[in-house]
């Protein structure tokens, strides 16, 4: 059973080198990539809650629809890039984590890298284990605020979603005629988030990748 753990949880090469910096890359243009296409889908969706009139909300919802499912194709595609991206690159950071320092810093399984963004326990679970990690791996001064303001804007994007099912999840006609102006004021303030929640987790992607090359140089 010890030597079964010991094994790395995904392929990996070295686990006493830092992973590449690819692996760095790729998690950030993840959550770039899929923030750039909630500022499009914004865009699209400002022109029908600004529009004039309830029934020339609904034509250019109409006309909308027409690209609705590339763009869901697309951002299912852009959710899956980042979240394997993600995963990854946590899971390859954790595991340099443990080649240097051991696994006494870490509160939760290397799994939980992985099982840790199921729903509901995405409310707890990869705070914690991202924590873990930043605290292995930066200095003793350094302060885990980035870690907490993106935790902060991951649940108030999960809230955001919520809103929309709950409060926009009819019919077009329906969320034209009563909500749009909350529908418009909903848009902005999940594209904000969402962005700003990228910009964010990008920032300590490349703050974990700086520490851990640093201590592997010596």
């Amino acid at each position: 059973m010890s030597a079964l753990l010991s094994k790395p949880l995904l392929p990996y090469l070295d686990l006493r080198k830092p992973p590449p910096n690819l692996i760095a890359w790729w998690a950030i243009a993840g959550v770039l990539a899929h923030a750039a296409l909630r500022v499009a889908v914004a865009f699209g969706q400002f022109e029908f809650a600004t529009a004039e009139s309830d029934i020339q909300g609904i034509e250019v919802q109409h006309a909308a629809d027409h690209r609705q499912f590339r763009v869901e194709v697309l951002d299912a595609a852009l959710v899956l890039f980042a979240g394997l991206a993600v995963i990854y690159w946590l899971v390859q950071v954790r595991q340099f984590c443990e080649a240097r320092s051991g696994r006494a810093a870490h509160r939760l399984a290397r799994m939980w890298g992985i099982l840790g963004w199921l729903p509901v326990v995405n409310l707890v679970v990869p705070r914690r284990y991202l924590l873990d990690i930043w605290r292995a791996t930066a200095p003793a001064s350094a302060s885990a605020f980035l870690v907490h303001v993106w935790w902060v804007l991951w649940l108030a994007r999960i809230g955001s979603l919520m809103v929309e099912w709950v409060r926009f999840g009819g019919p077009p006609e329906q969320a034209a005629i009563q909500d749009r102006h909350w529908y418009l004021l909903w848009t902005v303030q999940h594209c904000f988030v969402t962005c700003l929640g990228a910009v964010v987790f990008a920032a300590v992607v490349l703050r974990i990748r700086s520490w851990q090359r640093a201590a592997y140089l010596g």
